[in-house]
């Protein structure tokens, strides 16, 4: 790792760490932890196995146990458990923003702060491990990822607690990803916070973890995303298993998503229709050719591209542009995801959505 550029992330964000911490790991697990006391004991359970699978002691558990100004006793009381369950297990470090700090922009803000006192903890290039509070891991799950050579690792995810609620929101997210895939995107991947790892140094060039209340993930990989491009991610030959539960822990997301199929609020049996994605495919597969051309598309994805001013951004992402492979990398970094979704979301609002089945076959 450049030990300028762990200086200057710290400067910059003007970062300094509740305590320091001498050792050092091969991994550090962020785990941000909030009314988490029937979850968290197994979660931990689940890693403290796989790190003796690996062989050794070098693996740091960074738990963030973090509220809001909102919460109250209650709260208070799961969150004093899990500080007092973590005192005597080696090699966890606790980092307390509940009691007289709490956080005003929720999960987010706590996996920055855990990943920030890496940051200013290690002096190498470790692996920063994002994981969530209810997900267990495989035991061979810090092995699959330290045989990765690429500098962010996905890891696949199945939910656990199998409900009729959760195989319909499941097979939502699978099939959103599969839509992106078929379209050449490189943002095709489900966006969850406790799939993914990265190398320090990586996080450093990033920028940092986005602070955000919910959706911290999605905007946090899209920025792994532009920073690597073409390049991609790796996917670890392992599994993480998130609880399949309601929540209301964050305004969105799995928990949300299940509690809205279950009071009938909103269904995910309907998805955003193939054509949809067939429309970006189009797109993308004249990307390098719009380098020095003009070049002929359908009028849905035309009009979208209009609203989105693209013929100035065109002339811009030319002119910083020598080579087609840096033309690919900008145009791919300004129709990002969020983009992307945007689309595909105006895309359905004209047209309606599909049978999930019937959109499927079509792939």
């Amino acid at each position: 790792m450049n030990e300028k550029n762990r200086e200057k992330y710290l400067s910059r964000n003007r970062f300094s760490p509740d305590f320091l911490v001498g050792d050092i790991y091969d991994f550090y697990v962020v785990i941000p932890v909030r009314r988490e006391r029937e979850l968290f004991p197994e979660t931990l359970k689940s890693l403290l196995v796989s790190a003796n699978e690996y062989g050794t002691s070098k693996v740091a558990y960074v738990v963030v146990i973090n509220s809001s100004p909102q919460d109250g006793q209650e709260v208070n009381e799961e969150n004093q458990f899990v500080d007092a369950f973590c005192h005597d297990i080696e090699n966890v470090f606790v980092i307390d923003r509940f009691r007289e700090s709490t956080l005003t922009d929720g999960v987010g803000e706590a996996r920055r702060v855990g990943m920030d006192h890496v940051v200013s903890w290690s002096v190498g290039n470790p692996w920063v491990v994002s994981l969530d509070a209810d997900t267990l891991v495989e035991p061979n799950f810090f092995q699959a990822i330290a045989r990765m050579k690429e500098s962010v690792v996905l890891v696949p995810f199945e939910h656990r607690d199998r409900t009729p609620a959760l195989e319909e929101y499941e097979a939502w997210l699978r099939y959103f990803k599969d839509g992106l895939a078929y379209a050449n995107s490189p943002y095709a991947y489900v966006p969850l916070g406790c799939r993914f790892s990265l190398r320090l140094d990586t996080y450093i060039k990033s920028g940092g973890m986005v602070k955000r209340t919910a959706g911290e993930d999605f905007h946090f990989l899209q920025k792994l995303t532009k920073l690597l491009i073409p390049m991609g991610f790796g996917t670890a030959a392992t599994c993480v298993y998130p609880s399949g539960r309601v929540s209301d822990r964050v305004p969105w997301g799995t928990g949300p998503a299940l509690g809205d199929i279950v009071s009938e609020k909103k269904r995910f049996d309907k998805v955003e229709p193939f054509a949809a994605f067939h429309q970006v495919k189009l797109l993308f597969d004249v990307v390098e050719l719009l380098y020095e051309n003009e070049v002929e598309l359908p009028d849905d994805i035309r009009n979208f591209l209009d609203t989105e001013n693209f013929e100035s951004v065109l002339v811009k992402i030319r002119k910083n542009s020598k080579t087609k492979k840096q033309f690919f990398r900008l145009f791919h970094q300004w129709f990002d995801g969020l983009r992307t979704i945007r689309f595909i979301n105006t895309y359905s609002r004209e047209y309606g959505k599909q049978e999930i089945e019937i959109a499927r076959s079509a792939f």
